[in-house]
C-alpha cells in the first residue's frame, strides 16, 4: 500500500522539459506530433503568492506551456534571464532535458501530509521549489537519488 493512498500515482499529470529556447523546442515538438502550437504564460510569484527555491523566497519567474496529448501532458520550461529557481539553475548546471514528473491532488491534507511523508518520514529528498498560486500550491521534491527523478506535486483546490 502507498504511504500517499489519497495521490492519483497512477495518473501522471504531466512530465516537465526545461529548454534554453521554448520556441525552437516548440516548433520541433509540433513538428513530430502534428500539433498546432499551444501559447506560453509566464508562472511565477505575485505579492498574493509567494514562491521559495532552496528556502529562501524568490521573485523568478518561468515561461511555461502544456502540450496535451492523449494519455499524458508535456509541460516546455523555459528560465527567463536571471532566473533563481530550480528551474534556472537546471537550465545553467544540466542544460536541456526532463526536469520533473508531476501529480495534481484535490485534497490539501492528502497533499500536505504525502510531502511529509516523503520528505521528513522516508528521507526521500528535500523540497527545491515551493510556491502558491490562485488556486492552489506546488511543491518540488528532488528525490533523484532515491528514484531518479524530480517529484511535483500539485494541489488544487476544488471548483
Amino acid at each position: 500500500m502507498s504511504i500517499c493512498p489519497d495521490i492519483p500515482w497512477r495518473k501522471v499529470a504531466h512530465i516537465a522539459l526545461i529548454v534554453r529556447d521554448m520556441e525552437k523546442a516548440l516548433e520541433n515538438w509540433s513538428k513530430i506530433l502534428g500539433i498546432s502550437k499551444p501559447s506560453s504564460t509566464i508562472f511565477g510569484p505575485d505579492e498574493k503568492h509567494p514562491h521559495y527555491f532552496m528556502d529562501k523566497q524568490t521573485l523568478g519567474k518561468v515561461k511555461i506551456l502544456f502540450i496535451n496529448l492523449d494519455n499524458i501532458s508535456i509541460e516546455l520550461m523555459e528560465a527567463l534571464p536571471g532566473d533563481v529557481t530550480a528551474w534556472g539553475e537546471w537550465i545553467r548546471y544540466r542544460g536541456s532535458g526532463v526536469h520533473h514528473i508531476s501529480w495534481i491532488t484535490e485534497n490539501k491534507e492528502a497533499f500536505d501530509l504525502c510531502v511529509n511523508r516523503i520528505v521528513n518520514e522516508l528521507k526521500l529528498g528535500d523540497i527545491i521549489q515551493r510556491g502558491t498560486f490562485e488556486g492552489g500550491e506546488v511543491v518540488e521534491i528532488d528525490t533523484r537519488e532515491n528514484l531518479g527523478a524530480i517529484i511535483e506535486l500539485v494541489y488544487l483546490a476544488k471548483k
